[in-house]
């Protein structure tokens, strides 16, 4: 038979429901050293992601640009907007129409220092890579190479994008993250 427990009987207290203080200061030092060593891999991984998308862009950039160059069988360039490579570029036909733009990477050169550097230190970075009619660079005579970098990640997978003379543009991974050798993926 079942008993029907009357509202005004007490609970028993060995069944109460929580935590006690101890416990709570114990999860919550847990979680605190926890995150003491997620927060900052975790930003890394988002300046990596970062950098990766601005080379994706530029590389994707450069292969549109040489597409219509070679259709159109004109010069078509693409610049540096004002301050730099991190802050965007332009693809323009020979006669100076804008083809298309891209903005600069949000969070990235101002939070991050970042900046497209050419993969040497004795050269700087060309303000505008131009495309002849053929598909090939034109008034280069070297290949031309960038990479985003970051001050606050000295180890990044760093991303190369370089334009061979006969145009193709391509992106390799620098193994030993040293920019002043260039790209050695």
């Amino acid at each position: 038979m079942l008993q029907h427990r009357s509202p005004n009987t007490p609970p028993r207290l060995a069944h109460r429901a929580g935590f006690t203080l101890v416990e709570l200061i114990a999860a919550v030092a847990i979680i605190a050293i926890t995150l003491s060593f997620a927060v900052p891999a975790g930003r890394n991984m988002v300046i990596n992601q970062r950098l990766k998308s601005a080379a994706s862009d530029l590389h994707f950039s450069l292969i549109f640009a040489r597409s219509e160059a070679i259709k159109r069988h004109a010069v078509v360039t693409v610049s540096a907007a004002s301050g730099g490579w991190e802050n965007g570029w332009t693809i323009t036909d020979d006669n100076g129409n804008t083809l298309r733009s891209h903005e600069g990477f949000e969070g990235v050169a101002d939070n991050d220092a970042a900046a497209f550097a050419a993969t040497r230190a004795d050269q700087l970075a060309p303000t505008s890579v131009a495309f002849s009619g053929s598909g090939r660079l034109s008034g280069s005579a070297n290949e031309v190479q960038f990479f985003p970098a970051s001050s606050v990640v000295t180890t990044p997978a760093m991303r190369c994008v370089a334009v061979s003379l006969s145009g193709h543009p391509r992106t390799e991974v620098d193994a030993d993250h040293d920019s002043s050798n260039g790209c050695n993926g």
